[in-house]
């Protein structure tokens, strides 16, 4: 991520459809959007009635010439700005999220949906087909899985799933805590170079590089993790 904000010297600009003013998920997606500096919400359409939709955007931090009437017209207009949005955040009726996928693929931008993205398996096939045809990116919001009760959950079960099993287990995860919690060894890797090898221990205590200690200490979930 750190070579990724180097490479365009700016947060992504984000333009969401659908969480107007008074929608909780929008809230989430917005918050958790912008909480570590990444992206920045740009442009949306935050109702699905065009009479409201421009004032509902302003009132949730847009600014006026960028909230729009409609999906069409947010994704016409953004594709004209030499500052354009480098993603849409889909969260809307799960009936609209593969319409509006299509349509944000097919105006070249990355995707970030809700779930379930489609109806059925033909819709998903067809995303996937606009995915590599258009040369985009297309990510699924599972967010009920960073709720910390859904997690623990998911941990406690996985552990001893591995544990039953008696066998070396590889886990890939960005989450620190989460490594600390499954591995005997951390491999810890950077744009597909090994960093550093070792017990959480290691990396606090020896850091291989400033990544390391860049990187452990944006994460202090875990106890050993809050003095660092």
């Amino acid at each position: 991520m750190t070579a990724l904000r180097e490479r365009f010297g700016r947060p992504l600009r984000l333009g969401i459809i659908g969480g107007g003013p008074n929608s909780w998920i929008g809230r989430m997606h917005r918050t958790a959007a912008q909480m570590d500096g990444w992206f920045r919400v740009t442009a949306g359409v935050v109702s699905g009635d065009p009479a409201k939709a421009r004032s509902a955007g302003v009132a949730v931090g847009l600014a006026p010439e960028r909230s729009y009437a409609d999906v069409a017209e947010m994704l016409k207009l953004e594709c004209e700005r030499t500052d354009r949005i480098d993603a849409v955040a889909i969260m809307t009726p799960n009936d609209t999220h593969y319409p509006y996928s299509a349509a944000a693929l097919d105006a070249g931008f990355d995707v970030v949906c809700d779930k379930p993205v489609t109806h059925d398996f033909r819709e998903a096939s067809d995303l996937v087909e606009r995915t590599r045809r258009n040369g985009r990116l297309f990510a699924i919001a599972h967010g009920y899985t960073a709720y910390p009760m859904t997690r623990h959950a998911l941990q406690t079960d996985l552990k001893e799933i591995f544990a039953r099993l008696g066998k070396t287990v590889v886990l890939v995860t960005h989450d620190m805590h989460e490594a600390a919690h499954f591995g005997h060894e951390i491999v810890l890797m950077r744009e597909g170079r090994v960093v550093q090898r070792g017990t959480l221990e290691d990396l606090l205590a020896r850091p291989a590089e400033p990544f390391v200690s860049e990187f452990v200490h944006a994460q202090r979930a875990d106890p050993r993790l809050a003095t660092v």
